[in-house]
């Protein structure tokens, strides 16, 4: 005989008004990290298994190309070398918590302070300003080429066709195939005009200055000045 499993307490999105702060210490001589993580809420669990979670998929996926290009064309114009740009996305598929967003940039310790103010900025710029219609269709072609890529060559492992089914049973994420995704998006037909203002209105909903948002500093030695770092990305 077996006890049920005590029920999971139902998901709730709790926004936050102020940043949260973090800082870490690592061993390396002179290496930092700034990460910038949007919270969003969790899609409800009726639609994941519908396409929605592939279109939200994409535009996340845009808005990492389109991010990381920008933030590298602005260290190289500030003359900062960096060691790595990345960007990571968890959908409602990766846990029961809400959904992320997040870009880290590895810098020296000495440039820790611009580059926070310069992430800032191209979060800024986007939520301002937007992208333009070219910017947005040269993200959504390296997209497509990418899904393309991943269709026709991806080898799925045991491992992974496991996560596919327990993300499916425990939340009820879809189980279609890369190909499926890369018919129904070369099925699309939107202007891009329209593809790029919808684009615009997503990515404006989720940046802020201070909502949702953790902000980690990883240097070297000591722990960062969190307040001061937060203070230079707010301002910026």
């Amino acid at each position: 005989p077996r006890h049920a499993s005590p029920k999971s307490p139902a998901y709730v999105w709790t926004p936050g008004s102020d940043p949260v702060l973090k800082s870490t210490v690592n061993h390396y001589d002179r290496l930092s990290s700034v990460s910038v993580r949007y919270a969003t809420p969790r899609t409800a669990a009726k639609y994941l298994n519908t396409v929605q979670t592939l279109v939200s998929g994409m535009m996340y996926s845009e808005l990492e190309i389109i991010i990381r290009n920008r933030v590298r064309d602005m260290l190289k114009d500030s003359d900062i070398p960096f060691a790595d740009i990345r960007t990571k996305y968890l959908d409602a598929g990766s846990g029961a918590g809400d959904e992320s967003f997040e870009i880290k940039v590895y810098v020296s310790k000495d440039d820790l302070t611009e580059t926070t103010g310069l992430i800032a900025d191209a979060l800024a710029n986007l939520d301002k300003n937007g992208v333009s219609v070219k910017e947005f269709q040269d993200a959504r072609d390296e997209y497509i080429s990418i899904i393309c890529k991943e269709a026709e060559n991806k080898v799925i492992g045991n491992d992974e066709y496991l996560d596919k089914c327990a993300s499916a049973f425990l939340y009820g994420t879809n189980l279609a195939p890369a190909s499926a995704a890369r018919d129904f998006f070369l099925s699309k037909r939107l202007p891009a005009e329209t593809d790029t203002e919808l684009f615009n209105q997503f990515v404006s909903a989720m940046l802020g200055p201070a909502e949702n948002l953790t902000l980690t500093f990883d240097t070297p030695e000591k722990a960062a000045d969190e307040v001061a770092l937060s203070s230079r990305f707010q301002s910026a």
